[in-house]
């Protein structure tokens, strides 16, 4: 079984960009994320989504031929969304936010029980905090968590605000203030180095990053383009049993201009999943 997920951050809920209120993006990114034709979108700062009984997200997840999995809340007003392909991925069997007050953004975790896996797949929807690499440790610790709630096969993905472990340099000299405070080590010395403090954790959770795994196997820089203006800050991870189930890494990029990030997308061979070991959370 074939899986395709993509993560794209839609910029205040897809109506505006930055400080410009009065142009609606809405159709560049469905435009963006049709033709990928994802079983699962992750959807960060989907501001808006969450009122009305999810009456945004239903109508953005029509349109790519997909249900809403669930909304996040979220204490600063840019929730993430999860959308899936019920005809794919059958039933939703949890969705997950009681952990949302340790998170400034959105998190959720939506699962599936499926006949190829001998427990749940996981997928952890998060927006880090740009704020602090402290406080966002704490959130990617949640987020590990969390996901491995029903198991090993555990799949995260959104916009992590951090430097990936394996990456282009930063360009420091387009960076915001804010920015190169939490996402450089010694921003204001001569040689200031991307903080990869929330990378690491991720990994050292027993997490992947597609792009990177992809990249090692290839060679090929164009796996590693940034997202943001800056930098790679928007990921798809898997856990080690799902390392070798990573088939390909797309960015999204088409059309222009459709968010203020770039989007990703991966796809995975379930067949590829190693099983040997379905351990249970304790």
């Amino acid at each position: 079984m074939e899986l395709t997920i993509a993560v794209q951050n839609i910029s205040h809920g897809g109506r505006r960009i930055n400080d410009d209120a009065t142009r609606n993006r809405w159709n560049d990114l469905i435009a963006r994320l049709a033709p990928v034709e994802a079983d699962i979108v992750i959807l960060n700062e989907a501001t808006g989504f969450e009122l009305d009984g999810w009456e945004k997200a239903h109508q953005f997840a029509s349109e790519l031929g997909l249900i809403v999995a669930g909304v996040t809340p979220s204490k600063s007003d840019v929730p993430t969304a999860v959308l899936y392909r019920q005809e794919r991925l059958g039933p939703l069997r949890a969705w997950d936010t009681k952990h949302q007050h340790l998170v400034n953004h959105g998190f959720g975790v939506a699962s599936w029980d499926l006949a190829c896996l001998p427990a749940p797949l996981q997928l952890g929807a998060i927006h880090i905090t740009p704020f602090s690499p402290v406080q966002a440790v704490i959130e990617v610790q949640t987020l590990v968590c969390r996901a491995y709630r029903s198991g090993p096969y555990a799949i995260v993905g959104g916009d992590f605000n951090f430097p990936p472990l394996r990456g282009k340099h930063p360009d420091i000299a387009n960076m915001l203030p804010f920015n190169k405070m939490n996402r450089l080590i010694d921003p204001r010395g001569t040689d200031p180095q991307p903080n990869k403090v929330v990378a690491q954790t991720l990994y050292d959770g027993g997490f992947h990053d597609v792009a990177a795994e992809l990249h090692m196997r290839t060679g090929d820089d164009a796996l590693l383009a940034y997202t943001g203006k800056t930098d790679r800050i928007d990921w798809i991870a898997v856990s080690q049993p799902l390392r070798d189930a990573i088939v390909s890494y797309t960015l999204l990029d088409q059309p222009r201009g459709a968010s203020d990030h770039e989007g990703v997308a991966c796809v995975l061979n379930l067949a590829r999943t190693d099983v040997s070991d379905p351990w249970a959370y304790r």
